[in-house]
């Protein structure tokens, strides 16, 4: 069925873009102030563009809404192996407990109530679907009130490089929000 076998549209992602549209709609919610989201510098992989943003916005919006920091930060590193992209999405948030570490995976799956956090439970259970469908797969790291390290692996057999981060010309960006500044992305040298 479509379902279990999905059909992954192939098309150049300069995955530096889908991390700037994540950060435009973080950066543009009230809810958020003196937010931090940076990232390194990122490939152009042949992907589905959609399926790359939900993974970073799920990530994204986790970092940011599970946080209880006076200054929520989201961090994007990228490395490559001969074989494997590797993406790591770290926070600061309120990270997760031993022993739901692989329960956050499963849809509809939620640790908070809704009065203390809202979410319907699926953003991580999209991620893992995404990352799955490259042959990838998701590791957590996280220690309690420590926030938490998502680490993903891509094998580069099924996520082809079109451009290495080297190679491309925008540097890193930090984005950042505070009550005094004006909402939007900004350079950082």
């Amino acid at each position: 069925s479509q379902s279990s076998n999905p059909v992954l549209r192939e098309e150049a992602v300069y995955l530096n873009d889908q991390m700037r549209r994540v950060c435009e709609q973080w950066l543009h919610d009230p809810t958020y102030t003196n937010v931090s989201i940076e990232f390194d510098s990122l490939p152009v992989v042949k992907a589905d563009a959609v399926r790359i943003y939900q993974i970073f916005q799920n990530l994204v919006e986790n970092g940011l809404k599970y946080n209880r920091s006076a200054t929520p930060r989201v961090r994007v590193h990228y490395t490559a192996t001969e074989r494997e992209h590797q993406v790591v999405v770290e926070d600061n948030g309120i990270g997760i407990p031993p022993e739901f570490q692989e329960r956050i995976f499963k849809m509809f799956e939620r640790l908070h109530n809704q009065a203390n956090f809202q979410g319907t439970g699926i953003g991580l259970a999209i991620c893992l679907k995404n990352v799955q469908a490259y042959g990838g797969r998701i590791e957590v790291h996280s220690e309690v009130d420590e926030g938490s390290r998502f680490c993903l692996f891509f094998p580069k057999s099924k996520l082809e490089t079109l451009a290495p981060p080297a190679e491309l010309p925008a540097p890193p960006i930090r984005a950042e929000q505070s009550p005094q500044s004006p909402v939007h992305p900004t350079a950082s040298l």
